[in-house]
C-alpha cells in the first residue's frame, strides 16, 4: 500500500489516497476483503475524479495477456493490461481494436468502466458491443461471468458504470482486420458550424471521423474547423507494408512541469488555433498516415495536461440529439464565443444509436468536447452551458466529468434509477465508491457523516478517516464550489433551521470542525472582532447543534464530535478570547452528553493541542507539542469507534492541562502565558 496523491488526467481534483497494487487476482481478492470500501483504477486518464476515493485499487499490474485467438480475431487479457500493448500484440498479426478512444494510455478495465468510444461510434458503437465478455468480483467477493446472455444486468450496468459494480478481472474481446498499419485520411476545411455539421452527416459511410474546431472562432466564421475522414489502408494502397514491424510510438516531447497556468490563455490559444486551420490549404487534402498519428494525436506529448498549470483542466463533453444538434452546436459555441475564458480545444464528432449501457454516455447526435483551464469563470460558463443541454435533452460523459450537478446528471440518464436499484441489491454497503459517486449521489455509504466545517484542513482529515471507513460524506462549507458540498454559514443563525430541515438524510454522525483563531490583541484593540469570533467559535455551534441534537433525540440515536480546543481548559492571556469560547463549547458539550444519554445520543469533545493546519502556519510551534491533521483525523474516529467522551489529540495535553490548571492564580497571573 501507497499513500500518495492523486488526480485524473484533468489535474483537479487532487486527493490523498491509500493505493493498493495487487499483482494477482488472489492479492486483489485478499485487498478487497481488507477494505471496507474503495474505487478500481486503472491508468488514471478518466480526466476528473471517477477513479478517485480516500481508498484506491490499482489494476495495472494484474496485466497478462490470457489468449489470442490469431484465426477467430479474439483477445483475452487481465483488465490491467495497457491498450499500448496490446496493439504490439494485434497490430503485427493483422488486428486492431474495433472501438478505441483518443490515448493508447489507457487499461482495458478501465475501457469498459467507461465504455469508449471512438471515431466510428457511429458505425461500430462503444467496446461493449465487441466485449465478448468479462469476470468481475462484486462487493460479497464472488467473481461472476458476465456476457450480453450471461448475467446480462450487471453486463450492462458495468458497461460506462466507472467501476461501481466492481473490479474488472479479465476479458474477451473481437477483434478488426486490418491489412496495413496506416490510415487513409480525408481532410476536409469546413469554414463554419454549417458546414462542419453538414460534413458529418454527409460523410456518414466513412468508417472515421472527427472533426477539430477552431473555439476561438466568431461570428460568420463561428464553429469552423478542419474535419478528418479516414479509413484503413489497405495492401492495394500500399503494396509493401509490413506489419509485423509495428510497434506503437513513445511519445516524442514531454512537459516535465507544470506550465504557469497564464501562459495558455486566450491569445496563445487564439494564436495555435489560427495556425492549426491554416496548416491545410486545400478545401480538400488527402494522406496515409500511421495508427498513432491518426488515433492518438496527443500522445505524442507525454503529460501535456502539465501545460494547463497546477490548477488543472476541465473538459466540457457533451452530446446533443441529433433533431436538435445544430441548434445546440450553436448555442453552445455562440455561449463560449460572448465568454472571456475560451476553451483550448475543441472536437466535435457523429454519434449512431445509443446501446443497452445504463450510464454509457453515446446517444444518436453530435458530440462536442471542450477543454477549459480550471478557475471560476470556466465553471461559471459550464453551468450556463448545462442549462442549454439539458433543455435540449442532452447529456454529459461520466469520464470526463468533474463538476457537474446531480440534477444534471440525473436528468441525462433515465436507466439511473435501475442501476441504483442494482447497486443496492449486490452493494449495500456501498463497498465501491469514488469521488465522483458520493458527489453525483449515485452511492452512499450504510452510515453518514455530516462535517461542518469540511473545508478546514482539520475537517478534510476527519472526512478522509470516516470516507475510508466505510461512511458517505456530507460536506457543509461557506463557499461551495461543487454540487457534493452543502452551503452553510455558522453566523448565519435564522438560516440552521432550515440547513436542518434541507438535509436529504439525517446523518449518522456530525462532526463540529469549524472555527476562527482571532488576533488577541487586536480583538482588544477591536472589540467588535472579538465578538464576531465568539460568534463563530461558540454561538454558532450552540445554534447548529441545537437544531441537530433535536433530530438526533427524536430518532434516538447517533454521534456528536465537536472538536474544541484545550485553549478553553483555563483562561490564558495571550488568546483569552478564543480560550473563552472554546471553554463555553467545551462546556456546552460536556452538558450537552448528560443531556442526551437517555435519549440515545453519544457527544465526544475533542481538545487538540498545536495542530499544523493553514490557521496556524504563521505561529511558532513546539514540535513535540505539535499533531499534524492526520493524527487529528485519526483519533478523532478512534474516539467515534471507542465511544469515548473527551479526548486529547496527543495525550501528553491532559497532563500539561492538569498541571496548568493546578497552578494557584496568584502564581499564573506572573506566569504571562
Amino acid at each position: 500500500m501507497t499513500r500518495t496523491e492523486i488526480a485524473g488526467w484533468g489535474n483537479f481534483p487532487k486527493v490523498e489516497a491509500n493505493v493498493q497494487n495487487p499483482k494477482s487476482e488472489l492479492e486483489g481478492k485478499k485487498t478487497h476483503e481488507t477494505l471496507s470500501n474503495y474505487i478500481p483504477r486503472g491508468a488514471g486518464r478518466s480526466y476528473g475524479d471517477a477513479a478517485l476515493g480516500a481508498q484506491v485499487l490499482d489494476s495495472r499490474k494484474m496485466c497478462d495477456t490470457i489468449d489470442f485467438n490469431l484465426k477467430e480475431g479474439i483477445f483475452t487479457c487481465q483488465a490491467g493490461k495497457m491498450l499500448e500493448d496490446v496493439l504490439d500484440e494485434i497490430v503485427p498479426n493483422g488486428y486492431f481494436l474495433p472501438v478505441t478512444p483518443g490515448t493508447k494510455f489507457v487499461t482495458i478495465g478501465g475501457m469498459i468502466a467507461a465504455d469508449v468510444h471512438g471515431k466510428n461510434h457511429h458505425i461500430d458503437g462503444c467496446f461493449s458491443k465487441h466485449l465478448l465478455w468479462f469476470r468481475i468480483m462484486t462487493a460479497n467477493a464472488n467473481i461472476v461471468t458476465c456476457s450480453k446472455t450471461e448475467n446480462t444486468e450487471l453486463f450492462w450496468a458495468t458497461c460506462g458504470g466507472m467501476g461501481l459494480t466492481g473490479v474488472i478481472l479479465e476479458a474477451a474481446f473481437t477483434l478488426k482486420s486490418i491489412e496495413t498499419s496506416k490510415v487513409k485520411n480525408r481532410t476536409l476545411r469546413c469554414v463554419n458550424l454549417d458546414d462542419t455539421i453538414e460534413g458529418l452527416l454527409q460523410n456518414e459511410s466513412y468508417t472515421y471521423s472527427v472533426a477539430w474546431v477552431d473555439c476561438t472562432s466568431q461570428e460568420k466564421k463561428l464553429g469552423r474547423s478542419l474535419l478528418y475522414l479516414g479509413e484503413h489502408a489497405t495492401n492495394s494502397d500500399i503494396p509493401d507494408a509490413n506489419l509485423s514491424q509495428y510497434r506503437t510510438k513513445s511519445p516524442k516531447l514531454n512537459v516535465p512541469f507544470n506550465f504557469p497556468s497564464w501562459m495558455l490563455n486566450n491569445q496563445t490559444a487564439s494564436i495555435f488555433n489560427a495556425l492549426y486551420y491554416s496548416k491545410v490549404r486545400e478545401e480538400d487534402f488527402s494522406s496515409i498516415v500511421g495508427l498513432d498519428e491518426y488515433f492518438y494525436p496527443l500522445d505524442v506529448v507525454k503529460n501535456w495536461n502539465r501545460l494547463y498549470g497546477s490548477s488543472g483542466f476541465v473538459q466540457y463533453q457533451v452530446v446533443i440529439p441529433i433533431d436538435k444538434a445544430k441548434e445546440g452546436m450553436r448555442a453552445i459555441l455562440s455561449k463560449v464565443a460572448e465568454t472571456k475564458e475560451k476553451p483550448k480545444l475543441a472536437v466535435l464528432k457523429l454519434f449512431g444509436e445509443q446501446n443497452d449501457g445504463w450510464l454509457s454516455f453515446p446517444q444518436r447526435g453530435i458530440q462536442i468536447a471542450l477543454d477549459f483551464r480550471k478557475n471560476e469563470q470556466s465553471f461559471s460558463l459550464m453551468n450556463q452551458l448545462d442549462d442549454l443541454v439539458l433543455k435540449l435533452k442532452g447529456r454529459a460523459y461520466l469520464a470526463k466529468d468533474s463538476r457537474m450537478k446531480r440534477s444534471f446528471f440525473e436528468a441525462g440518464y433515465p436507466k439511473l434509477g435501475a442501476f441504483k436499484q442494482l447497486l443496492s441489491q449486490i452493494d449495500p454497503n456501498g463497498k465501491f465508491r469514488s469521488l465522483q459517486s458520493t458527489r453525483l449521489g449515485i452511492t452512499m455509504g450504510a452510515k453518514n457523516v455530516l462535517i461542518l466545517g469540511a473545508n478546514s484542513d482539520i475537517g478534510k482529515e476527519i472526512g478522509n478517516q470516516f470516507s475510508s471507513n466505510g461512511f458517505g460524506l456530507m460536506l457543509a462549507v461557506r463557499n461551495p464550489k461543487n454540487e457534493n458540498e452543502i452551503l452553510f454559514d455558522a453566523t448565519d443563525f435564522d438560516s440552521h433551521a432550515s440547513f436542518v430541515e434541507g438535509l436529504k438524510i439525517v446523518p449518522d454522525v456530525i462532526v463540529v470542525a469549524f472555527g476562527v483563531l482571532p488576533d488577541t490583541k487586536e480583538s482588544f484593540e477591536r472589540p467588535n472582532m472579538a465578538v464576531d469570533s465568539t460568534l463563530v467559535n461558540y454561538t454558532g455551534v450552540v445554534s447548529i447543534l441545537g437544531h441537530l441534537s433535536k433530530v438526533f433525540a427524536q430518532r434516538g440515536s447517533g454521534t456528536i464530535i465537536g472538536v474544541s480546543s484545550v485553549a478553553g481548559d483555563r483562561g490564558r492571556g495571550s488568546n483569552y478570547i478564543y480560550g473563552s469560547a472554546k471553554a463555553g463549547m467545551s462546556t456546552y458539550l460536556d452538558g450537552l452528553r448528560n443531556f442526551l444519554v437517555p435519549k440515545g445520543v453519544h457527544v465526544i469533545t475533542v481538545k487538540p493541542g498545536f495542530v499544523n493546519t493553514k490557521m496556524t502556519r504563521d505561529l511558532k510551534l513546539p514540535k513535540l507539542l505539535t499533531a499534524s491533521s492526520e493524527q487529528v483525523g485519526a483519533e478523532v474516529y478512534r474516539a467515534y469507534e471507542k465511544k469515548l467522551n473527551t479526548v486529547y489529540i496527543l495525550p501528553v495535553w491532559r497532563l500539561i492541562m492538569l498541571a496548568v490548571g493546578s497552578i494557584p492564580e496568584f502564581i499564573f497571573k506572573k506566569m504571562n502565558l
